[in-house]
């Protein structure tokens, strides 16, 4: 309990942990059509590692929902050309 009480380190740690960053609220939505496919692979893993584990796992729902439904439409389109030939 003193320890927790009059620890630097431990204030620091804890600050650290309870504070939000401020202005950075994640989107209900992400729109995967504006992924370019050159961009720095290295200032996105850091995005995804400021991102708790809450907001990753939104945004892995999102992304396989995108792909879900783009590969049903392309899956379509091509019994769709299949058939009209």
């Amino acid at each position: 309990m003193y320890y927790t009480q009059h620890s630097v380190t431990y204030k620091k740690n804890h600050a650290r942990k309870t504070r939000r960053k401020a202005g950075k609220e994640v989107s209900a939505t992400y729109n995967f059509h504006d992924i370019k496919v050159d961009r720095d692979v290295k200032n996105v893993r850091k995005r995804y590692r400021q991102m708790t584990k809450e907001e990753l796992i939104e945004r892995l729902i999102q992304a396989e929902q995108f792909i879900a439904v783009n590969f049903e439409g392309w899956l379509a389109e091509q019994f769709g050309a299949f058939t009209k030939e």
